[in-house]
């Protein structure tokens, strides 16, 4: 599986103020994963996600930046050679 998250915020702003409504606008980070009914639409059409999911939902205090390393890190633990098959960002 391959999940690629590349700038949230950016695109958040991609679509013209004038064209924005709940249905166009990109969500936030914090948003990414919430119940939104194009997120719950593709999570219905796409049922294999529906385990992962509940990984990303987390409490506000939390980033998904944070919550990403902690479980690459909980991935190193449980199999070692997993994190040399992963992207890192550059340090």
């Amino acid at each position: 599986m391959l999940l690629t998250i590349f700038g949230a915020g950016a695109s958040h702003d991609a679509v013209p103020p004038q064209f924005r409504s709940d249905d166009v606008v990109l969500p936030l980070t914090d948003d990414l994963f919430g119940n939104r009914k194009d997120f719950l639409d593709a999570m219905d059409r796409f049922p294999e996600v529906q385990t992962i999911i509940p990984l990303f939902r987390r409490p506000k205090d939390v980033s998904l930046e944070m919550r990403l390393e902690e479980l690459q890190r909980e991935a190193a633990l449980a199999c070692p050679g997993l994190t040399d098959h992963l992207v890192k960002p550059d340090s």
